[in-house]
């Protein structure tokens, strides 16, 4: 899904870093899963950070307006959705390591550490539901910018506003 889970998260970590680049998430290990099936479609995505804290950063001094775009999703590109991780490689070239992801019933929790090239470490968790038209995600970043300490909030809510125009 071009900007569900994978791109939420790299828009919230492109938020905090400096470097960015457009990379898609890497398929993670098979896994069972449980629930609705998404369905193909045009969906809109809206990313809202809720917050940015950052040493030497004034409160208020990141934007925190809604990102939203749309795109035109193929079954092939929901077959793996909640298989692969959103977190397995993120905006800044870092090394993340997936050390929990589950999917059952329509809601799916994550959780992945970050190393970026620099030595900066992070800890992300998401947690949310999907269902065949929507998906609803929360996530929270914890960890060292070149700035000091920072944690993040984000949501995104994505949902099929209909079939892709040709």
């Amino acid at each position: 899904m071009r900007l569900t889970l994978a791109a939420a998260a790299l828009i919230a970590l492109a938020a905090c870093s400096p470097k960015a680049a457009d990379k898609e998430a890497a398929p993670a290990p098979p896994a069972a899963v449980a629930g609705p099936q998404m369905k193909p479609g045009e969906w809109r995505t809206t990313v809202t950070m809720r917050e940015i804290k950052m040493a030497g950063m004034p409160s208020g001094a990141m934007n925190l307006q809604p990102v939203v775009a749309t795109d035109c999703v193929t079954s092939g590109e929901l077959d793996g959705f909640l298989k692969r991780s959103a977190m397995d490689e993120d905006a800044t070239g870092a090394n993340c390591t997936m050390n929990e992801m589950k999917t059952e019933g329509g809601r799916f929790t994550g959780r992945s550490e970050c190393t970026d090239p620099d030595g900066a470490t992070r800890t992300m968790q998401m947690e949310g539901s999907y269902g065949e038209t929507r998906v609803d995600l929360t996530m929270d970043m914890s960890g060292q910018s070149p700035r000091g300490p920072m944690t993040a909030k984000m949501h995104m809510l994505a949902e099929r506003i209909g079939d892709c125009k040709s």
